[in-house]
This record gives structure tokens, C-alpha cells and sequence, in this order.
């Protein structure tokens, strides 16, 4: 909400979000992935693990409602 030129941003399972004019393989369009831990898979940096992170989330926090702020690093 309110991210200039971006909507609908999600949280979900992905593993891979590399640049695709690259040639890298990316599951995302703007939105998060969460993971355990970070690897390679099919010779790419990737997020591991990323539906028990999901899970682990969601189970937190109790898939409530809520505001999620990012900032630039200062």
C-alpha cells in the first residue's frame, strides 16, 4: 500500500528472485519471500526452506493483520 508504481505486494513462498535480465530465475515481482536459510539451487543464490518460513510465520503471527514498514538503510 501506498509503495510509488507498486500494489497487491505479498508475503509468500519463492525460492528464487534473481535479476531476469540477467538470465536469473525469479519467482517474485515485488513481493517477499520469506526462509530458513540461504543456498544454491540450480546454480542460483536462493531462499530455503521457504514454506516452513511461511508456516513459522503465519503460526506467529496467528494470521493477523498487519502494517509492515520498510525503510532504506541511513
Amino acid at each position: 500500500m501506498n509503495v510509488p508504481g507498486r500494489d497487491m505486494i505479498e508475503i509468500h513462498s519463492a525460492n528464487f528472485a534473481g535479476n531476469v535480465d540477467k538470465g536469473f530465475i525469479s519467482q517474485l515481482l515485488g513481493c517477499i519471500a520469506l526462509g530458513m536459510t540461504i543456498g544454491i539451487l540450480n546454480g542460483q543464490l536462493a531462499v530455503l526452506n521457504s514454506k516452513g518460513a511461511i508456516a513459522a510465520f503465519e503460526a506467529k503471527q496467528g494470521k493477523q493483520d498487519f502494517q509492515l514498514t520498510i525503510r532504506e538503510k541511513t
